[in-house]
């Protein structure tokens, strides 16, 4: 080995093995501070805003490790994604969050878990959408091939338009974040995932409904043609319909997470952040959706009161599509500080961050 190389080796190794050690330093009291009682050397007069122990060995703020326990909470504006034209999103979502944390660092290295609760609220407005006596066959029964009137007269179609349909969520959940970042500055960056799993939930919807028909046995009347608000018939024109769900699938999701914020210090060992928050969910909201959007009982097709929905996220109307959860807002946490004694690199002495 050339004496190039093995100079270069030498240095590579000093880097590696020393470099770290230059987070702690030793710094020589002045001789008119040496004879001064300890809790007056507390501080060089080189730097007065960095601890030292008796010795004059300075801590980098940075270094080390920490532990700290605290809480959060946050509020922001929740929504969901839909890879459709058939579900469209509007204001009015929230999502409120608060828990207890617990923190390690280490040099600018923060890891952060712990367990909360989450308070989510979400509306869904629905495109106009409509089924036929044929689409409801097609989903299972087959007395929907053939349907007569209030009046006993064979339909060659009966139609069911639903219009401004509005499904609202409520879902309070239990979650527990796992995030990792580093605070360098006081400037901070937290990533990482969230799961939720969901201990109570309820949800509506509100929609009008329309019902027409037509009839093969009047000459010149052809698919396009129909009869409509003829309530001897049975057809009405937009009714308003209320639905409360009894009972919804709990569905757990995992969340993609990331916070930016700034971290003020008081004391030292309390420390109070400000952050923008973001949650993504990754697992699809309409993975296990198979209901009807709509359910019309045959024996009770043309009384509205009876009729049956799903949640338009878990009904046909999403199946085989994606559908995420996001939410967007700001976060504040508090956290107490447990300082560790510190063991000196140089020189073996303890002392205190």
């Amino acid at each position: 080995m050339s004496r190039v190389v093995r100079s270069i080796l030498i240095v590579l190794f000093l880097i590696v093995v020393l470099g770290p050690l230059s987070a702690q330093t030793r710094i020589a009291a002045p001789p008119e501070a040496r004879g001064l009682p300890a809790k007056d050397r507390k501080f060089t007069t080189h730097d007065r805003q960095r601890e030292t122990d008796t010795k004059g060995l300075r801590h980098s703020e940075f270094m080390g490790e920490h532990h700290a326990v605290g809480g959060y909470v946050y509020g922001g504006y929740s929504t969901s994604l839909a890879s459709t034209d058939a579900v469209a999103h509007q204001p009015g979502g929230g999502d409120f969050r608060i828990g207890g944390a617990y923190e390690y660092r280490h040099g600018y290295f923060i890891l952060q878990t712990g367990l909360g609760i989450s308070y989510r609220t979400i509306r869904i407005n629905s495109a106009d959408y409509q089924y036929t006596n044929a689409d409801l066959s097609r989903l299972g029964d087959e007395r929907w091939n053939t349907v007569i009137d209030t009046w006993g007269m064979p339909l060659k179609s009966l139609t069911y338009i639903v219009e401004g349909r509005v499904d609202r969520l409520h879902r309070l959940a239990v979650q527990l974040p796992v995030l990792a970042g580093v605070n360098f500055n006081g400037l901070y960056l937290l990533a990482g995932f969230n799961f939720s799993f969901p201990v109570w939930q309820k949800a509506s919807a509100k929609m009008d409904i329309t019902s027409r028909g037509s009839y093969a046995r009047y000459y010149g009347f052809e698919d396009e043609h129909y009869w409509q608000e003829m309530d001897n018939h049975g057809y009405r024109k937009q009714v308003p319909m209320e639905y409360q769900f009894k009972s919804l699938k709990s569905l757990i999701d995992i969340q993609l997470c990331g916070e930016v914020g700034y971290d003020w210090s008081f004391q030292k060992d309390i420390h109070f952040r400000v952050a923008g928050f973001v949650s993504y969910g990754l697992l699809n909201e309409a993975r296990n959706a198979s209901g009807k959007s709509l359910d019309i009982p045959y024996e009770s097709k043309w009384d509205f009161g009876t009729f049956g929905a799903t949640p338009i996220w878990y009904s046909d109307r999403a199946r085989g599509k994606q559908v995420h959860d996001l939410s967007v807002g700001i976060k504040v946490t508090v956290l107490f500080m447990f300082r560790q004694p510190d063991k000196c690199v140089l020189c073996g002495l303890r002392g205190r961050r």
